[in-house]
């Protein structure tokens, strides 16, 4: 069972990976805007090499796993513990992530940001109903700070929703 999860690991950190590599080409594609030095495709550009960077640095750190090395040290471990948390947390994030960028078109920029926040806070605390308070009302500050500095300050208008557009 313990091999299936290494293999499982290395499966996801390859999608990953391949995910920085479809970023960066893929950014190569945005349209520079007027007068930028770097381009509007330098930031996708910087995070994509920043995230393949990333899965190199974890699968070299995974080698001496692969080869069968310190397993039996590891079993029970605290540090053990704290990585089958630390997953837990990435991939929540990861899919209140996904569910944002389903939301914006549909509910609009605000809306879909209290979501993936109170969802975000609360997969990284913990999972109970007093932190699902606080990450609510947590998320409804940001949201309401961000409406505020972005609207009234700012006057940058974020998408609208489209949920009850003909």
């Amino acid at each position: 069972m313990a091999k299936l999860g290494m293999w499982l690991d290395l499966a996801l950190i390859f999608l990953i990976a391949l995910i920085g590599v479809g970023m960066f080409v893929n950014s190569f594609s945005i349209p520079p805007g007027f007068r930028q030095v770097l381009g509007a495709g330098a930031y996708p550009r910087i995070v994509a090499v920043v995230l393949m960077v990333l899965c190199v640095a974890y699968l070299l750190a995974q080698l001496p796993r692969l080869k069968g090395e310190g397993k039996a040290s590891t079993e029970g471990s605290p540090m053990l513990r704290d990585l089958q948390v630390a997953k837990r947390q990435l991939l929540g994030t990861w899919i209140a992530f996904i569910v944002y960028l389903v939301l914006i078109p549909v509910t609009g920029f605000f809306e879909a940001a209290f979501v993936f926040l109170v969802a975000g806070i609360f997969v990284l605390g913990d999972l109970n109903r007093k932190w699902l308070l606080r990450s609510v009302i947590l998320s409804a500050a940001i949201s309401v700070g961000l409406f505020i500095v972005f609207r009234v300050f700012l006057h940058v208008y974020l998408p609208q929703r489209m949920l009850f557009r003909g």
